[in-house]
């Protein structure tokens, strides 16, 4: 039976990360330590970068090496949250073509035939979004800070719950900082909530018809937290 060689992670190798004629990202190796390696990038998606060599272990899949290596906090449109994303450096991945002058030039060409600016792309996205809960809860005197998943989570199956609303924060100690005026500490607030599917997005509806506000600077509401003593109580939490 023939066994297949492990293809291996090379020292001192430049390895470009995709065959893309839009992407430039490449890596160099450096020295290896047994199951470590030194890498560091020299380009990114359209510049070269200047970074030191940091060391990575080295993993296997299958029949090749790789090394995981953080990449940056990219915004998912499904979630509208930012993930953290990472470059499998896999060892073929030295068989890629390397960067040349005739990919540059079609990448500029590329990026002035799109208008393509990445940042800006993001916000629309962003901004869509906020349109979206700006519409769906009209009439919230709070911000919602939950995306598409979240809205549509389930608290609990029973059909009545109670939910509080206390004013703990360091807005009321005094003079307020953040508000710049001395606000007075509301009293605690219990809304009751009766629904058959206790969703987030049907609790908050039903807080909004209860006349629910938010007071000091902490108006994004972010999650509803289940009270120890109670199966019905669940607590509003805010940010600012």
């Amino acid at each position: 039976m023939m066994v297949k060689n492990i293809v291996p992670i090379d020292e001192n190798t430049l390895i470009r990360y995709c065959n893309s004629k839009v992407d430039k990202t490449t890596f160099k190796t450096g020295k290896r330590f047994n199951n470590f390696i030194q890498v560091k990038m020299i380009s990114n998606d359209n510049e070269d970068v200047n970074e030191d060599y940091k060391i990575y272990k080295i993993e296997k899949m299958g029949y090749y090496e790789y090394v995981n290596i953080k990449k940056d906090m990219v915004y998912n449109g499904e979630t509208c949250k930012y993930d953290l994303c990472y470059y499998a450096l896999f060892g073929y991945l030295k068989n890629n073509k390397l960067w040349s002058n005739e990919d540059q030039i079609y990448y500029d060409k590329w990026k002035q035939q799109n208008n393509y600016d990445e940042e800006k792309s993001r916000d629309i996205v962003v901004d869509e979004w906020f349109d979206y809960l700006n519409e769906r809860f009209n009439g919230a005197d709070f911000t919602i800070s939950f995306d598409k998943k979240e809205l549509k989570e389930i608290l609990t199956d029973k059909k009545i719950i109670i939910v509080k609303q206390d004013f703990n924060c360091y807005c009321f100690n005094g003079f307020c900082e953040c508000c710049n005026k001395e606000i007075e500490r509301p009293k605690t607030r219990f809304f009751i909530i009766k629904n058959d599917v206790m969703s987030v997005e049907n609790v908050i509806d039903e807080l909004i018809k209860q006349d629910c506000k938010t007071y000091c600077n902490h108006h994004f509401l972010e999650f509803f937290e289940k009270t120890k003593n109670s199966d019905i109580q669940f607590k509003m939490c805010f940010g600012s």
